[in-house]
């Protein structure tokens, strides 16, 4: 069939179902338009458009099976939505003129793409000097694509233009006037290899290039500010990423997953924002990712992580954090257990560090910045290799658990005159004090103005700490604040106008204790010196009048009453020597200190069989096994080679 010359229009479903319909020569003429559904289901075997055609209608040539070559012309302005779905048989390379301006379409979820389910091979826009904007589903469920040029007119690339075109390798974008956009699912589930960004590309949409597993390098343009969320997802072969100065937000799981990303990255100076859901959701931006080294730029503008964003990077060792640093997510550094440096540095911000934010990291020492104020739940928890913390002044909340089973913590202590809160778990009984189970040796809370308490179980199980030297303005000490530190010999409350109150069990086990000073108002709660078994000086700030005024004493604290009273008393001019002598149980076996010395062992001389020991508390004798590591010896019999020799059972 050839159309005439002088055919301006073809109307509306004019020969749609005509399957008879093999051959259609279009004569150059007067323009002319392509109705809807025009040749929709025909016959045609090759369509070649003149330039007097400007506009190809929706569903023009939807499911032209036989259709194989498709020529389109300069002139042509806009084509339709469906305008060749389903012309599975459609193959070669497609290009596009440059007077296009509008390759239109519904909604993603309409699957209506103009090209959708073709089998072209190449797409070609051509350049020009107006915008072209490709509509949802464009090209999507291309199956045999395997090269795209876009061109400089490029505005809009809408949602799934591309989605799951599996063999598209080769996306090359140009430089132009207009603001280019790519949308969710844009580019999700292609095979590009390689992506360089032109710099008129100022946003990544949601999951646009999702599961894009054969892509290897990422460059962005000078001008992008966002990449959405989910926008590089499980590309799981990217090895190398640039980030142009001028981003600023990086959406969540944005790189998640990217298991091969490696070597040092460097956040612009200009991000704002790198995002995260909820702390329970495994989103962050870089959670999975192997890369080795965080540099974060100084800048103007402050700078929020948000969850999770660097969670279970395994090989990552270094961070350096900026000076516009404001806010470090719930779980941010979480398991990354090779991280030992963190560099903190001072700024205008004030600084949060969110729960559970650096624990089980393999951080080795703690220098916070002058700027931080708040660090959550768990921040710094299970990190087993940090030796030595300095907090700042200016830090005002130490969240519960905080540094809990950081077990090789060692040292003193010292907490900021700034800090009003060590929060602890909501009962006593909950093991989530903030520097429970450490290894420090000493506290020092420095004086100040502001009241500060002491949740509970905040220095529990720390069973090497040995005095507490607690400030003029002391208001709590929570329950189980220092139970089971069996080595702690003395602790000082300085006199305040503050009341101290005291929580149940605070000093439970607490089997070393032999003085405490307190203020002239104090509250003992039940059992607070329950096992204090050498609690012998009680020294107290003010008058015996006070004293029965102003301290009230719960029951169950017959250590305490028992215990000398000195009034009018800042405490001793000496206080108790921290040197331990008496048993230390690791791990269910027993051993024997005198003066901080373990007894019993030699691991130099394996003829030492070890020592017998007489403990007084016991009115016991028993044998420290050099065999054992020095542990008590239980249910064995020993031959003692004094008095012409005995066997004697130690039980």
């Amino acid at each position: 069939m050839t159309l005439s010359n002088r055919t301006t229009s073809i109307g509306d479903n004019a020969f749609n179902g005509d399957s008879s319909l093999a051959d259609v020569v279009f004569s150059q003429g007067l323009s002319m338009t392509i109705g809807d559904g025009a040749f929709q289901d025909t016959g045609i075997k090759s369509l070649k458009l003149p330039t007097n055609v400007t506009s190809i209608g929706e569903r023009a040539f939807t499911g032209c099976s036989a259709l194989t070559s498709l020529q389109l012309s300069e002139g042509l302005k806009t084509i339709g939505k469906e305008a060749f779905t389903g012309c599975k048989n459609l193959t070669g390379q497609l290009v596009i003129p440059s007077t296009v301006t509008a390759i239109n379409a519904g909604p993603y979820w309409d699957n209506t793409g103009a090209f959708e389910n073709t089998s072209i091979t190449e797409v070609l826009i051509k350049d020009g000097t107006n915008p072209i904007d490709l509509g949802c589903d464009t090209f999507k469920n291309c199956k045999s694509l395997k090269k795209v040029t876009l061109s400089n007119r490029i505005r809009n690339i809408k949602d799934q233009a591309f989605f799951n075109d599996g063999s598209l390798s080769t996306l090359l974008f140009k430089n132009g006037s207009y603001d280019v956009t790519i949308g969710s699912s844009a580019f999700d589930l292609c095979g590009i290899t390689s992506l360089a960004f032109s710099n008129n590309v100022v946003s990544i949409g949601i999951s646009a290039f999702n599961e894009c597993k054969s892509l290897t390098s990422v460059t962005t343009g000078s001008r992008l500010k966002t990449i959405g969320d989910k926008a590089f997802l499980n590309c799981s072969a990217l090895k190398s990423l640039s980030l142009n100065e001028g981003l600023t937000t990086i959406g969540t799981s944005a790189f998640r997953n990217c298991t091969k990303l490696t070597g040092k990255l460097t956040i612009p100076s200009t991000v704002t924002e790198i995002k995260g859901g909820k702390e329970w959701d495994a989103d962050g931006a870089f959670q999975n990712t192997a890369i080795t080294e965080v540099l974060i730029k100084d800048g103007n503008s402050s700078l929020t992580l948000g969850s999770n964003i660097f969670n279970g990077c395994k090989q990552l060792a270094k961070v350096t954090l900026p000076d516009r640093m404001k806010e470090i997510g719930a779980g941010c550094f979480q398991n990354d257990a090779a991280l030992k440096t963190v560099t903190f540095k001072n700024g205008k911000n004030a600084i949060t560090i969110g729960d559970n934010a650096f624990s089980a990291t393999g951080i080795t020492s703690l220098i916070l910045s002058g700027n931080v104020t708040s660090m959550g739940y768990k921040a710094f928890y299970g990190c087993k290799s940090l030796k030595s913390v300095t907090l700042n002044e200016g830090l005002q909340t130490i969240g519960s658990g905080a540094f809990l089973d950081c077990v090789n913590l060692t040292g003193t202590l010292s907490i900021p005159s700034t800090v009003t809160t060590i929060k602890g778990g909501d009962y006593y009984w909950i093991n989530n004090g903030a520097f429970q189970n450490t290894n420090i040796a000493g506290v020092e809370i420095k004086d100040g103005s502001s009241a500060i308490t002491l949740g509970n179980c905040t220095f529990a199980d720390c069973h090497n700490l040995r005095y507490a030297n607690l400030s003029n303005r002391m208001s709590n000490i929570g329950g189980c604040a220092f139970a089971n530190d069996n080595r702690l010999a003395w602790v000082r409350v300085k006199n305040s106008n503050y009341e101290l109150t005291i929580g149940d069990y605070a000093f439970k086990e607490a089997s070393y204790l032999k003085v405490i000073t307190l203020p002239r108002i104090t509250k003992i709660s039940k059992s607070v010196f329950e096992g204090c078994k050498k609690l012998k000086d009680v020294y107290y700030s003010s008058s015996q009048s006070d004293y029965n005024k102003y301290v009230s004493v719960d029951s169950y604290n017959t250590p305490y009453t028992s215990a000398t009273k000195h009034m009018n008393s800042a405490g001793p001019a000496t206080m108790p020597s921290t040197k331990y002598t008496g048993w230390d149980t690791v791990n269910g076996k027993s051993y024997w200190y005198e003066n901080d010395v373990k007894q019993g062992y030699n691991a130099n001389n394996k003829s030492y069989r070890g020592k017998e020991i007489f403990d007084p508390d016991s009115n016991a004798w028993y044998w420290l096994d050099n065999v054992q590591g020095g542990a008590k010896a239980v249910s064995k019999d020993v031959y003692q080679e004094s008095s012409g020799g005995k066997w004697v059972r130690y039980d």
